[in-house]
């Protein structure tokens, strides 16, 4: 990593430098290595793809589409993670009970529930925001978790006159 005092400043002709090359190599590697644009489309099909996707309309419904599924899965995420994370962190017994679940099922990458989604909710927008809730759910209850476990208990209860 370049910690001199210009590392802050960036020059844009490095920027188009590195995104040409990068653009040209993808290129390269579509058409006269994989050859198979069901595995990589090229540059310039993605490129091609992408304007007849807007000019038909398309592109703004499935943009919606995409944000709908996110709101989904990130907002059951939230609703499930920020207070479930706070009971484990404020009581122990809590902790103790959950914490082997949660052990066990963090670690499946979410891509592997996408057949009990498609099983359980069949092909919707529900399935496809609950693959986003399962990736997001873990992260948010454990920094919920951590980020409570670390407040002294103290402070908490100073703040109890303070709510209503």
């Amino acid at each position: 990593m370049n910690t001199n005092k210009s590392a802050g400043k960036r020059s844009p002709v490095y920027l188009a430098i590195s995104v040409t090359a990068t653009i040209l190599f993808w290129q390269v590697l579509s058409d006269y290595i994989v050859q198979n644009k069901f595995i990589l489309p090229s540059f310039t099909d993605t490129v091609t793809a992408f304007i007849s996707l807007y000019t038909a309309g398309t592109l703004g419904v499935d943009i919606l589409t995409s944000l709908m599924h996110f709101a989904i899965g990130l907002g059951l995420s939230l609703l499930i993670g920020v207070p479930l994370g706070i009971c484990i962190g404020w009581f122990e017994r809590v902790n103790q009970l959950l914490d082997p679940l949660i052990e066990i099922i963090r670690p499946i990458p979410p891509l592997a529930w996408i057949p009990f989604a498609i099983v359980w909710f069949g092909l919707t927008d529900f399935s496809a925001g609950f693959v986003i809730f399962i990736g997001s759910v873990f992260p948010i209850l454990i920094n919920t978790y951590e980020g409570f476990k670390s407040v002294p208990r103290v402070f908490v209860e100073s703040g109890y006159p303070f709510s209503l």
